[in-house]
C-alpha cells in the first residue's frame, strides 16, 4: 500500500510520495506548465500533512490496511479523496476531508480530434464500426459483457488496448475482439482517433463503485460518444455519457451512439467541458486548500 503526500515543489506535475517517512520526488518525469513556489519539507512534516490511500480488492490483508487507513485519516491535517463515494466515510473520521477528482491530460487527448493525425497501421484495416477501450484489463473489466456485445454485433470490431492482467482462461476469444496489448502513452490519441465509440465496461466491484474513472475524462477530451456501466461517479457525467444498467441496455445504448454519433456542437461542448478538468486545474484546487491549511498551522 502507498500513502501519498502532496506539497508545493518546483514542478506542477512532480510526484511526491511518502514511503515509511521517506520522501521521493520525480519532477523530471513530466514537464511543468508553470513553476510554483517550493516549500521546505521534512519527512516528519510530510507524513501527517496529507494522506491519500489506494488499494485493490485483492489485497491479502484488508483488515490491517483498513486500520492503518483509519489511523492515518484521523491524524492527517488534510485528506483528499478522488470520488464523492469515499468522501462521506472520510469526513466521518476527519472533517478536513476534501474531494479532489482526477484531472485529464487534455492537450494530449484532444489530439484525437485532429484529422491530420494518422491512424496507426496495426489497426487501420480493422472492420468498422470500431468500439474502443484503453486501460489495464484486470478482473474489474467485465470481459463477459464485451464478449456478449461482440456476439450480438459480429460485424463490429471491439478494440481492447492495454495490458492483459487476467488469466488466459478468462479472456474471451472472438474474431471481432482485438486485444492489442499495451501501447505507448504518446500514441493513445492516434488509436483513440479510430474509435467510433468508447466504452467503460466495468464489473461493479467495491473498488469500481468507489472509483473515479480517469479514462472517462480522456474519452471526453477525444470527442467520442461514450457508453458506460452505471457507477456513482459516472452518473455525475450523465449529460455526456450514455449509461447502461444491464448488458441489453448497454448494447442498445451502443447501437444508438454509433447510429447517431455526435454533432459538431456536441463535440464542441464536450471538448469545452473536458478542458475545464485539466491536471493543472485540479492541482490548483488542491494547492489552494493546502495553502489555507498551512496558513492555519502557521507554516
Amino acid at each position: 500500500q502507498v500513502y501519498v503526500a502532496a506539497c508545493r515543489i518546483p514542478s506542477l506535475n512532480a510526484a511526491v510520495s511518502c514511503y515509511g517517512g521517506g520522501v521521493v520526488a520525480n519532477p523530471e518525469q513530466l514537464t511543468p506548465s508553470r513553476p510554483v513556489s517550493p516549500i521546505e519539507l521534512t519527512p516528519q512534516m510530510v507524513a501527517p500533512l496529507l494522506g491519500l490511500y489506494g488499494k485493490e480488492d485483492r489485497n491479502p490483508d484488508q483488515a490491517m490496511v483498513a486500520r492503518m487507513d483509519e489511523e492515518l485519516t484521523k491524524k492527517a491535517d488534510l485528506v483528499f479523496v478522488a470520488s464523492a463515494t469515499l468522501l462521506e466515510g472520510k469526513r466521518a473520521l476527519n472533517a478536513a476531508s476534501h474531494l479532489s477528482p482526477h484531472g485529464v491530460d487534455f492537450a494530449h487527448f484532444v489530439r484525437a480530434q485532429d484529422a491530420a493525425l494518422p491512424i496507426p497501421a496495426d489497426i487501420a484495416g480493422l472492420n468498422r464500426p470500431l468500439v474502443g477501450f484503453f486501460g489495464l484489463i484486470e478482473r474489474w473489466i467485465d470481459l463477459d459483457l464485451v464478449a456478449y456485445l461482440a456476439d450480438q454485433r459480429p460485424d463490429w470490431t471491439f478494440l481492447m488496448i492495454g495490458r492483459l492482467a487476467v488469466p488466459a482462461a478468462e479472456v474471451p476469444r472472438r474474431a471481432n475482439i482485438v486485444f492489442l496489448g499495451t501501447r505507448p502513452y504518446e500514441t493513445l490519441p492516434a488509436y483513440g482517433r479510430a474509435f467510433d465509440a468508447a466504452i467503460i465496461p466495468y464489473r461493479l466491484t467495491r473498488q469500481v463503485l468507489a472509483a473515479n474513472p480517469l479514462k472517462l475524462r480522456e474519452y471526453l477530451a477525444m470527442g467520442k460518444p461514450i457508453v458506460s456501466v452505471s457507477t456513482p461517479e459516472v452518473e455525475r457525467f450523465a449529460e455526456w455519457v450514455s449509461i447502461a444498467r444491464s448488458r441489453e441496455e448497454f448494447l442498445e445504448k451502443l447501437d444508438q451512439a454509433l447510429s447517431r454519433g455526435l454533432s459538431e456542437d456536441q463535440v464542441h461542448r464536450q471538448t469545452q467541458f473536458a478542458s475545464t478538468m485539466t491536471w493543472d486545474a485540479a492541482l490548483e484546487r488542491v494547492l489552494s486548500v493546502v495553502d489555507a491549511r498551512l496558513a492555519d498551522l502557521g507554516r
